[in-house]
Formats: C-alpha cells, sequence, structure tokens
C-alpha cells in the first residue's frame, strides 16, 4: 500500500421509506460520482433494516460482533461482513468466518496479584497455565473440535497492567507487593514490572496457542498496539514525535530495547486499536471523534507492517454522562467509511456481550450498513494497488479542529471522503478544498454529511485558484465574483489558531484576481479560508 501524507446534508427517514437503490453501470467515470446516498432511520426502529439493502462485499476483514436476528447470520454475511464475532452463532458459519474474543486470560477467581493489583509479581503460574488449559478446551469445544479453536481470528482481552509510568509507581506503597520489589529504586521498579508483565502476557498467548496448530489462527490483543490507546493525550506529541519518538509505545509490545517487538508482540498477527467515543454533541471534544478514530489508525500504521483492525462500537464509552447511548448516527456512518482511508485493513464492530439483546442501536447499525453499501459502490478503490492521499496527519486534525478528508487514487480517479465533525449545525455549510499532485477541488460540505465521491482528475475546474502554491510569500487568489462585492479571509495555523485577517473588495459579477502577501509564520503550511455570502472556502497553503 502507498499513502502518500499531503492532512449530511444531515436528514432524517422513516425506516418504513426503506432506500432507493441505483443499479450498478459500466459507464465512464463522470466528472462526479457520489454513487448511493446516505440513508439514516428514526432511532426507534427495533430491528437492524438488512433487507433495505441488496447485498454487497467489501475488501477488507470486517467483524460483526452485533446481534443476530431472524435473518441469521446470513445477513451481515451477505453485507459486507467476512466474518462472525458473536459467539453463540459459530456453528452456523464455516471456521475461517469465525472470530472469537477470549476475555478470561488474567481472571481465576483467587484473588491472583495480576487478577486484583495488576501485578506480575508472585503469582500461582501453575494455577494459570491449568486455567489456560481448560479454557483452550472450552474453546475448542465451542466451535466443534477436540483438537484445536476451529476458528480463523482470535483475540485476548487481557487489559491486566498499569500502562503509565505514575500508575506502576504506585505499586510500590501497595503491601501486597514483597519488599523485594518494593525496595527497588524507582527506575528499577518501573523497569522491572514492564519486564515481567511483559513475559507474564507472553506466556498466556504462548500457553493457549502451543496446543493449536502453527499458523491455523489470526491472533491479537486488544488494545495492546504499539502506540499506547490514548484520546486525551494526542496533542500532547508532535505527528513526527508519534511516528518516531519509541516512548509513545506501549511497553507490552516492545524487546528489551524498547523497540517495537518481544516475545507478546511477536505472537501477534494483528494490531487491535479501540476506538470508542466518549463525548456526545453538543459538548466541546464530541467532533473530535473521527480524528481521534483515524489517529489510532494512522499512528499504528506508522510502527508496524502487521494489519490494523480496529475495535468500534456505536455506544459511547466510559463517560458516566453517556455511557452506553448510541452515538449519533452521522458518527456511525463516518466509522464505516473513514477508517480505510487512513489505512485499517478491517474493523471489529463489537457490541458489549450483555446488550445483544437490546435494540437501541437498531438505528445506528441501518447508519453504518450505510457507510458499508456507499463504499462497496466504490471498492475498486481499495482492492490491488491501493494509494491513498492523507494531505494532514489525524493528530493535527485533532488539533486544529477543521473539516478532515482524505483521498484514495486509482488510475486518474480519485476518491474524496469528507466530513465537518464540528459544524455548528446541520444547514452550516462549508467549501473545502481537496487536491492530489496538480488536480484540485472545491467541495461543499452541509452540516455533519459524510461526503464521498469520485471524481475524474482530468476535470480541473475549481471555484477559487490559489497559486503559485507552494509560495514563498506571495499568494494569487482567482474566484467568480458573482453577486457579491466583499469577501472576507483569514490565514489560520496548523493548530487551528488565527494568524491574521481581512477584507478583499470587488465588483459584481467579475473574474477576481487578487494578490496578498502571507506574512512570515514559521509553518510549513497553513489554512487560508474565504467566505463570500454564505459560501465558505479553505485551502491548505504550502510554504517554501
Amino acid at each position: 500500500m502507498q499513502v502518500n501524507r499531503t492532512k449530511l446534508t444531515l436528514f432524517s427517514r422513516s425506516w418504513l421509506l426503506g432506500v432507493v437503490l441505483f443499479s450498478i453501470c459500466l459507464v465512464p467515470l463522470r466528472a462526479q460520482d457520489c454513487g448511493f446516498s446516505p440513508v439514516f432511520y428514526n432511532q426507534t426502529i427495533s430491528q437492524i433494516p438488512w433487507d433495505d439493502f441488496e447485498p454487497f462485499s467489501l475488501p477488507f476483514t470486517l467483524i460483526y460482533g452485533g446481534p443476530i436476528e431472524n435473518e441469521g447470520v446470513a445477513a451481515p454475511l451477505t453485507h459486507g461482513f467476512s466474518h462472525i464475532g458473536n459467539t453463540n452463532f459459530l456453528g452456523s458459519v464455516p471456521r475461517d468466518q469465525r472470530a472469537i474474543i477470549y476475555y478470561g486470560t488474567a481472571i481465576t477467581g483467587t484473588n491472583q496479584p495480576w487478577e486484583s493489583i495488576r501485578s506480575p509479581w508472585e503469582n500461582d503460574l501453575s494455577l494459570y497455565q491449568q486455567k489456560w488449559q481448560n479454557d483452550f478446551r472450552n474453546l475448542a469445544t465451542a466451535t466443534g473440535s477436540t483438537t484445536d479453536i476451529a476458528a480463523d481470528i482470535l483475540v485476548f482481552d487481557i487489559e491486566r497492567n498499569w500502562r503509565f509510568d505514575f500508575e506502576i509507581a504506585q505499586l510500590r506503597a501497595n503491601p501486597l507487593i514483597s519488599a523485594t520489589y518494593r525496595n527497588l529504586g524507582e527506575q528499577e521498579f518501573l523497569s522491572s514490572y514492564k519486564r515481567d508483565m511483559r513475559t507474564l502476557y507472553a506466556q498466556s498467548v504462548q500457553q493457549l496457542l502451543s496446543y493449536q496448530p502453527v499458523g491455523t489462527l489470526k491472533v491479537g490483543s486488544y488494545a495492546d498496539s504499539p502506540i499506547v490507546n490514548t484520546f486525551d493525550n494526542i496533542q500532547g506529541r508532535s505527528w513526527t514525535s508519534w511516528q518516531s519518538d519509541n516512548s509513545s509505545l506501549n511497553y507490552i509490545t516492545t524487546d528489551l530495547n524498547r523497540n517495537v517487538g518481544g516475545a507478546f508482540y511477536d505472537q501477534l498477527t494483528m494490531a487491535n486499536p479501540s476506538a470508542y467515543y466518549y463525548y456526545d454533541y453538543p459538548h466541546p471534544f464530541a467532533g473530535e471523534y473521527l480524528s481521534y478514530l483515524l489517529f489510532q489508525i494512522e499512528a499504528n500504521k506508522s510502527w508496524t507492517d502487521k494489519p490494523v483492525i480496529p475495535f468500534v462500537w456505536l455506544r459511547y464509552s466510559f463517560n458516566q454522562d453517556v455511557v452506553d447511548r448510541p452515538i449519533k448516527p452521522w458518527m456511525a456512518e463516518a466509522t464505516a467509511i473513514f477508517p480505510f482511508f487512513s489505512g485499517a485493513n478491517g474493523l471489529w464492530l463489537w457490541e458489549n456481550p450483555t446488550k445483544l439483546g437490546e435494540t437501541d442501536l437498531a438505528a445506528n447499525y441501518g447508519a453504518f450498513l450505510s457507510g458499508m453499501r456507499r463504499l462497496a459502490f466504490f471498492k475498486r478503490f481499495f482492492e490491488d494497488d491501493v494509494k491513498l492521499v492523507q494531505e494532514v496527519s489525524a493528530r493535527d486534525y485533532n488539533e486544529n479542529k477543521m473539516p478532515i478528508w482524505r483521498g484514495a487514487v486509482k488510475g486518474n480517479e480519485i476518491l474524496i471522503a469528507a466530513h465537518n465533525p464540528f459544524a455548528k449545525s446541520e444547514t452550516e455549510q462549508v467549501m473545502l478544498e481537496v487536491r492530489y499532485g496538480d488536480w484540485s477541488k472545491n467541495i461543499t460540505l452541509t452540516g455533519f454529511e459524510n461526503h464521498l465521491c469520485a471524481y475524474d482528475m482530468n476535470d480541473k475546474t475549481s471555484i477559487l485558484q490559489t497559486f503559485p502554491n507552494p509560495t514563498s510569500g506571495s499568494l494569487k487568489l482567482r474566484f467568480d465574483s458573482g453577486a457579491y462585492t466583499t469577501a472576507s479571509v483569514r490565514l489560520i495555523g496548523p493548530a487551528g489558531q488565527d494568524i491574521d485577517q481581512f477584507q478583499l473588495a470587488f465588483l459584481e459579477n467579475t473574474s477576481v484576481t487578487e494578490e496578498i502577501v502571507l506574512p512570515a509564520t514559521g509553518y510549513s503550511w497553513i489554512f487560508l479560508e474565504m467566505t463570500l455570502g454564505d459560501s465558505r472556502i479553505i485551502k491548505r497553503i504550502a510554504q517554501d
């Protein structure tokens, strides 16, 4: 895969209206092709609207962990999903379409230090080994086998370690930790904890897989990805630091030299970060959901060549104000579309096993299906050689809170996904420049719309042209004034800070060319935002 790093109209429809589906014809690409229209459902529907969507497929590993209704496993498996992760129905699908989460790694019910205080020391390893052997036999039996776990994917949900130094350090005052460790110096205590916890994690995987024929399982571990899973400190490092500084790595997935690797990581065949959302609209952090999701993918792709398959959930997580509530429909649809523009190799659509009988997510499953169906119309962009366009990193979008866009190139076509997660209303409009090489296009986003359209890059028309770009200081703006005689121009730094703003005056119904001088900023690029009447146009300007 080649990556070029260059950073709705929301409407409600009754589920009774269904979906208007267009036939797919082999015709030349129009200058713009937006495929299928998005479909959202009333939140009161009680069944997932599988039948509203014709069968389709996608070239990704997509694991369905949601409820299985009257249609059985055939519904998800004929609508984009490749695997079933609902363990109650493993017997209904072939081995190569089964995915399992193993939740019991560290839980013995005997008050072991690993289980009770997340300590790797003085655990009864023979007890754990016996437990893991029993669990292996039970998993084998659940998959209809007496010799091995007859599944394609198994993910360990361990989550029994302290991740950060300040968390580990608090164990030194715990009387359950023996003096042998409490008397160590601070750095030696931290190093010993990380080394021994890494070894314990590795043993759990090794023990379970020792009975498994080599190569018969794809193995992951929930959130134990190269990058420490984080929501609240994405902006604490530069994007360059996230890509190169190994102090950003989860020590569980490193070796003794703090490089990606080690006994635990080396047994994994995939990375499984999680990207659950914590804030509902209109909370000021709510709009960060998409940059957070894409960051988990892009940051981990910087460190590992293993497939990155994040866990996603259609409910809010952790935050007690909104936990377990359904996320917004545009969030569900965006979650189904955008990860693959950041290089995700698949998604695990998870649901809490205790909530599989509830129906409050049916509308969100419908929105997620809408996103999958729209993406399937353009799946050619993700087959064979994939060329992704990521002009601004997800980390920088998390800080500057600008509309997000990503691209995928196939021959002379470019597929653009764009979304304004910080829209102030469902009717607010913003015009955004997207580009690749010498091609550019101004697209208009309305409210929380998930824009997904393919363009012919031979068509180089643009409402606002800026040149030269990159520039060493002087920049020309060219546009048609229409019925307006003034425009507001705002220069914005990479972190979203104001640099300058001013007005332009001109005659109406004319072709306008204005030259402006950009202030020296020290940044390699800035945003230029021009407001002309009701249109707001955003372009990225590179500075020599």
